[in-house]
């Protein structure tokens, strides 16, 4: 709570709404916060606003960078908007905005995937110095036209000084679901659309962009959840495993734990869903583009089939 509150005060002293707070939604200030980019969301586009279009439209990539999944995509929303309402005046921030697209899907295949689907449950009866050799380890791989890459993460545990302390570290990471906007899969799921209304308005950079973006998101649409997400997703594995681990549980411990699992289990199946949402946008895009630019997606025919 010291560190929330440093963090606290040192915001207080930046540019208001630009600067993200602590992850605790309940606190006055966060909900403060979250009100304020509401209202941004409801402005009347009309000619009152054009003064400020560009630098309401600052402001929130300034939110979409640094801010929490929450209110990034309120970020995104006003962003949308606003180069809807007010084109001329705000060629100089089609670039940034762009740029930003690009490096969240290059975060998807490997960061984005790990921090969603990170492993905090550890299997009763598990001793901490053995954790670590029970604990998944996924592969996520990156393909380009000519290169594949393979990335192996290994989900790993800190020795703790007590079973009591191991619990409440690991209840604290399973309930802690705000992600980095960077990191968001809801958040990049509203990136597709408001790129298609960037082509059309400013059709001179699609040369630059399209030829960047079509191969991270040919990645985008390989992505699957960690195979320790699996059993979460499958419902007869789901259910044979909750019974097999009700049936065994004896002690106080173990029910905690079954019911920090059950989080796990309904945390990981929102997770998939988002992702899925991420690819079926994605490919809606990329389905867009069929027409116009076929010679450039000719190369990707056989990966798109695939996925």
């Amino acid at each position: 709570e010291e560190e929330e509150e440093e963090e606290e005060e040192e915001g207080a002293t930046g540019e208001g709404i630009q600067e993200p707070r602590s992850t605790n939604i309940i606190r006055p200030e966060a909900q403060i916060r979250r009100t304020t980019l509401e209202i941004c969301t409801r402005l009347p586009q009309n000619e009152v606003l054009r003064p400020h279009a560009g630098a309401l439209l600052d402001i929130a990539m300034r939110v979409l960078r640094y801010d929490y999944e929450d209110n990034a995509l309120l970020a995104a929303r006003i962003i949308f908007e606003l180069h809807k309402s007010y084109r001329p005046i705000l060629v100089d921030n089609v670039k940034p905005f762009l740029d930003f697209v690009i490096s969240s899907y290059k975060c998807l295949p490997s960061s984005s995937i790990q921090k969603n689907f990170a492993m905090s449950w550890k299997p009763p009866g598990t001793s901490t110095s053995t954790a670590s050799s029970i604990l998944p380890t996924w592969t996520t791989t990156t393909t380009t036209p000519s290169t594949t890459t393979t990335t192996t993460a290994t989900a790993t545990t800190t020795a703790t000084p007590s079973v009591d302390t191991a619990t409440t570290m690991s209840n604290q990471n399973t309930l802690n679901t705000h992600v980095k906007s960077t990191f968001s899969f809801r958040v990049l799921a509203e990136f597709p659309l408001t790129v298609m209304l960037l082509f059309q308005l400013y059709p001179k950079y699609i040369k630059t962009y399209l030829l960047q973006l079509l191969p991270l998101m040919m990645d985008a649409l390989a992505q699957r959840p960690p195979i320790h997400v699996t059993a979460f997703l499958t419902p007869e594995l789901a259910a044979k495993q909750r019974t097999a681990t009700t049936s065994s549980s004896s002690s106080q411990q173990e029910m905690e734990q079954d019911e920090e699992k059950e989080q796990l289990e309904k945390i990981f199946k929102k997770r998939a869903r988002e992702l899925l949402s991420v690819q079926v946008k994605t490919l809606s895009f990329v389905t867009h583009l069929l027409r116009p630019y076929g010679d450039h997606l000719k190369q990707y025919e056989d990966r798109l089939a695939t996925n």
